[in-house]
Parts: C-alpha cells; sequence; structure tokens
C-alpha cells in the first residue's frame, strides 16, 4: 500500500460504507498527504480536520469544493506534507499509543 499512496498528493476515501476501507485513511496520514473523505468516513479524525489535514464531502458539489480547498492549502504551503507526518506520528503512531497506554495503566 505505502508504495502506491507515496505517489499520490491527496489521499481520497469516497466510501461511506465498510470500516476496513475507512481505516486505510490512516496510511494516507501516515505519508503525510491531506486527505478527503465522506463524512461518514471522517468520523473519528475531528483532530486532522480541525488542522486542516483532511476534508469531508457528503454530495458530489462539497466533494468538488473540498478538492479546490486541498489544492489550494497545499499550493499555498508546500510543507504541508511533512507537517501532516508530523502530527501523525506525534499524535496517532504505535508508539504514541504505546506511551498513552503506560501513562492511563500507571494510574
Amino acid at each position: 500500500m505505502a508504495s502506491v499512496i507515496s505517489k499520490g498528493q491527496i489521499y481520497l476515501c469516497p466510501t461511506r460504507l465498510g470500516s476496513g476501507i475507512k481505516v486505510r485513511i490512516t496510511d494516507g496520514l501516515r505519508a503525510g498527504l491531506p486527505v478527503i473523505a465522506h463524512k461518514v468516513s471522517a468520523r473519528g479524525y475531528s483532530d486532522f480536520i480541525e488542522k486542516g489535514y483532511m476534508l469531508s464531502f457528503e454530495s458530489k458539489e462539497e466533494f468538488a469544493d473540498a478538492l479546490r480547498t486541498m489544492i489550494n492549502r497545499i499550493d499555498s504551503k508546500p510543507g504541508i506534507y511533512q507537517d501532516i507526518r508530523s502530527y501523525y506520528v506525534n499524535s496517532h503512531s504505535f508508539a504514541c499509543g504505546v506511551s498513552k497506554l503506560k501513562i492511563v495503566l500507571k494510574q
């Protein structure tokens, strides 16, 4: 998956059904790609949405708007890919999860 995703500039997740596809969004984020996902698939990624690393849509028109917006973000901030990758590693990586779990278990 990584070799295919690394060739992209935006990770698209147009599906609204099935958790197997939804979890693949993390592959795009791990690679540092901004994400455009259906609103159903975007659930649980609110921190990425708040940072502007992910946009969601529900209609064809909203998808087109999200695509234009994301292209403009990429053009105006070339370092966005590294920002997304760093944020993912610092907040959602396996190592980060282990650290959070250790804190909880010590309480």
